[in-house]
């Protein structure tokens, strides 16, 4: 089992869900952390957020992205509105090695891996910073 160092306590989490004619379409969550994790660098000023979970229904996976990203864009948003006395949010999350679509997806919208996953560490992190 991962360590989850520092992201176990949570501030301000924020839990959203979306419907459409057949139900629930898509949900996120996220957090400020109580603490960092010791590898992960912020730069000063900067709030930190992290995208928790973010869950597309079956039927909208397999069409190129575009609600995906559109949901990721509205988490990032509303991380935004979250810390209206910053000018930046640097917003991690954490994706399976093996989980390519995820991967994919926050390419698309501009996150870098800043650690990746290892056999061992299963998780690696990517960090997109979002300005006002």
């Amino acid at each position: 089992m991962a360590t989850d160092t520092g992201a176990s306590r949570r501030l301000d989490q924020r839990f959203r869900v979306a419907e459409d004619g057949w139900g629930i379409a898509a949900a996120y969550t996220h957090a400020r952390p109580a603490s960092h994790h010791p590898d992960l660098r912020v730069p000063p000023g900067t709030a930190c957020r992290y995208l928790l979970m973010l869950g597309i229904a079956a039927r909208y996976r397999k069409q190129g992205g575009k609600f995906a990203d559109e949901v990721l864009l509205d988490a990032l948003y509303d991380m935004l509105e979250r810390e209206p006395n910053h000018e930046s949010v640097a917003v991690f999350a954490r994706v399976d090695r093996h989980n390519l679509p995820s991967q994919k997806m926050l390419r698309r919208i501009g996150f870098q891996q800043v650690i990746p996953g290892t056999p061992e560490r299963r998780l690696g992190w990517w960090l997109l910073t979002v300005d006002r």
